[in-house]
């Protein structure tokens, strides 16, 4: 089943919830993404950037010599995320419109991917997308899903021959490639 952009009316009340200060009071995006495995030097995939609410802190981590694609199926997204990246100044981030089914991305070019938020926007396709995630992340590599922890069972048995659980942590699970 192919997953259709939200229309343009609930991405832009998307885009003021997420890009609340009063959302930065209550998540500090800087924890979220350094608990997921993001550090320095590392190139990094977030699947549904959105408004650019990890993708700014992820690309203000990962340095000069990281890289975070940003990918979203809405053009608004990509378009506010291109719009921060010439506010904050940064060149190490590459907006990719695609579905997370089928990035079009290189095998193996990501050290950490992460899904905040999206997961159950996946539901209907969730196996396609962790499949394509086993493609596109290097061997040892890490996927982070920010869910509830009583999600961890299905997450374990819907991934287990592709990733290696490795704990809950912060309110992501995380899983590495095997």
């Amino acid at each position: 089943m192919k997953r259709m952009p939200e229309p343009d009316m609930a991405m832009k009340i998307m885009f003021f919830i997420h890009d609340n200060a009063l959302r930065r009071l209550l998540v500090n995006p800087y924890n979220v993404v350094k608990n997921a495995g993001v550090e320095r030097g590392r190139r990094v995939l977030e699947i549904g950037c959105g408004t650019g609410f990890f993708t700014i802190p992820a690309a203000e981590i990962v340095g000069e010599d990281g890289r975070v694609y940003a990918l979203d199926i809405h053009p608004l997204s990509i378009e506010r995320v291109r719009e921060k990246m010439e506010r904050f100044s940064l060149n190490n981030i590459i907006p990719v419109l695609s579905p997370a089914h089928d990035t079009g991305m290189q095998d193996e070019c990501v050290d950490v991917a992460f899904l905040f938020g999206v997961v159950h926007k996946i539901d209907d396709y969730f196996h396609e997308v962790m499949k394509e995630m086993h493609r596109v992340i290097r061997n040892g590599g890490i996927l982070s899903i920010k869910k509830p922890p009583y999600w961890r069972k299905r997450l374990v048995d819907a991934l287990e021959e592709m990733f290696h659980y490795q704990g809950y942590r912060k309110g992501i699970h995380i899983f590495r490639k095997s």
